[in-house]
């Protein structure tokens, strides 16, 4: 249920926002200011309304948490028993298909189309169960690999900016200096 400041937080943030919306660039100091100032009652209205969020939620996590406690050894034996069982019919399946394919050539170098119908069936139909031609792959040799079948790793930027403070080189980076902007909502004494 929403409390009387909900609402008021709520028309604070619509106020910022049709402040904001219209502009384009900052003008003067005083424009700056107020700005500012407007950017500081903004972040405290997000953590008000982080705040209520969280009390609002905190019986649903219990919720979820008891229901944890109840089902969660039983979702992980299902879970560990459901990939066992994956595992197992698709190693069967492996084992199955020379098998398969070894009685069909037999049965289409005898003529005898029942043998070859029979010999097509892999694995029983069973309901609720697919299988599927899937794709996968092996890298045998990565040196190989065209370059459009790679990703192109990230640089790791918390490495290089912590390089760069420390004044040192990094071949292809170059260090650009800039000012940010930090939030604080706590009052300055």
């Amino acid at each position: 249920m929403k409390e009387p400041n909900d609402i008021l937080v709520e028309s604070r943030v619509k106020d910022f926002a049709t402040q904001v919306a219209g502009l384009t660039r900052i003008n003067s100091n005083d424009e700056y200011s107020r700005l500012a100032h407007a950017l500081v009652d903004l972040r405290r209205a997000q953590e008000y309304v982080t705040a209520r969020k969280e009390r609002l939620t905190v019986p649903a996590r219990e919720i979820i948490s008891t229901a944890d406690g109840y089902f969660g050894g039983a979702q992980k034996q299902i879970s560990d028993t459901e990939a066992t069982l994956k595992r197992l019919l698709g190693e069967y399946i492996d084992r199955r298909l020379p098998e398969v394919k070894e009685a069909s050539k037999d049965a289409i170098a005898s003529g005898d189309m029942l043998a070859l119908a029979s010999s097509m069936v892999v694995v029983p139909n069973v309901s609720g169960i697919t299988l599927r031609n899937d794709v996968d792959f092996i890298v045998e040799d990565e040196n190989m690999v065209p370059d459009e079948f790679w990703k192109v790793p990230e640089i790791h930027g918390a490495k290089v900016k912590t390089a760069l403070r420390e004044g040192r080189d990094i071949p292809g980076i170059r260090r650009q200096d800039r000012i940010s902007l930090a939030i604080s909502t706590k009052d300055s004494k």
